[in-house]
């Protein structure tokens, strides 16, 4: 969507002041399409609460709700101004390809209530530097069991930049209260939340407030505040392995190399292929810092709990192995580099 970048400016101006750190297509439902590929918008459908980073010119979040009409058109409203737009966007399957405004291109999940998505478009002003991820509101969500979540928080505005790897758990057992510990720092503590049915919350509503949502089956979290933004997968428990990732994954990331001179922002779209067996290839289609579409192997582990590694990344996989996220912080070892990645299933 080309508000993004708009709207995360407008933002910056309005509030950067120190809260907690951190489409084509104007068709129809569906269409034809060569090579097995065909439109089917009315897959992309509903109002989505959606939170973004943009590294273009420094770097801006915005949290937001976007509202998919099933025929090829939207609504865009930020949460935390008066910025609204319309958009139009693309739906292709198979592989729920979804494109926003031409230069968004992203993923929805399978059943219909995620979608990541980057943009590293080019035009006489730069480059583009954004991605963006929303969680479909539900209904009649309501807080009565304990679930533990393993995700990351990207916090830009800072000297230098900085993740954060997080163990979130949204009701243990007292309502409204949601533990954290830091699982980079080690810190930990409780803070207070409201959950509305929807599926939205708010973190710390009287003092200075994150917000973001859980999807219907409360499996995939999101939050953001204006500096930061996150986002967390339900920890399996047990039960998982190799086998658990197969099949081809389109990923997307947003990464500061943390250079002396400040912030250096990139974001990219990659494609993963896995075996099952803890072995995988990967291609990267599209880079912000262009001349990097680079290709190879790599290798992974999946403990049972769920969380996993590939390479240098620290991940995190849904039970079902359909989406999956990695965090990674190499501050701590003298490389200045964090990056977030959120991979989802075709």
């Amino acid at each position: 969507m080309d508000r993004f970048k708009t709207i995360s400016m407008i933002i910056a101006v309005l509030f950067l002041s120190g809260v907690i750190s951190s489409c084509s297509g104007d068709g129809g439902g569906s269409g034809g399409g060569g090579g097995g590929v065909s439109v089917d918008n009315s897959k992309a459908v509903g109002t989505f609460t959606v939170t973004s980073s943009d590294g273009s010119g420094g770097y801006f979040t915005d949290i937001a709700t976007a509202t998919f009409d099933g025929a090829g058109h939207g609504t865009y409203a930020s949460l935390v101004s008066s910025y609204s737009e319309t958009f139009n966007y693309t739906l292709t399957v198979p592989g729920n390809d979804l494109t926003i405004n031409n230069t968004l291109i992203g993923t929805l999940n399978t059943a219909g209530n995620f979608f990541t998505a980057v943009d590293v478009s080019s035009s006489g002003s730069g480059t583009s530097i954004l991605m963006v991820s929303g969680v479909k509101k539900g209904s009649g969500i309501i807080d009565n069991t304990a679930i533990t979540y393993v995700g990351g928080s990207f916090a830009g505005g800072t000297t230098p930049s900085s993740l954060d790897i997080l163990s979130l758990a949204i009701h243990t057992p007292l309502a409204s209260v949601m533990t954290y510990t830091s699982l980079t720092s080690g810190g930990t503590g409780t803070i207070d939340y409201v959950l509305a049915s929807d599926g939205t919350f708010t973190v710390d509503p009287s003092g200075k407030p994150l917000r973001g949502a859980v999807s219907d089956d409360k499996s995939i979290m999101i939050f953001s505040d204006n500096m930061s933004v996150g986002c967390a997968l339900q920890l399996p428990g047990s039960g998982m392995n190799n086998a658990k990732l197969n099949g081809t994954y389109k990923a997307y990331r947003f990464v500061d190399n943390n250079v002396s001179s400040g912030p250096a922002f990139s974001a990219g779209r990659t494609t993963w292929t896995f075996d099952g067996h803890g072995n995988g290839t990967y291609q990267r289609t599209a880079d912000s810092g262009g001349g990097l579409l680079s290709q190879g192997t790599m290798t992974y582990t999946i403990y049972p709990e769920g969380t996993f590694v590939l390479g240098s990344f620290k991940g995190i996989s849904l039970a079902d192995g359909s989406v999956i996220a990695f965090f990674d912080d190499e501050t701590i070892g003298g490389n200045n580099i964090i990056s977030t990645v959120i991979a989802i299933k075709q």
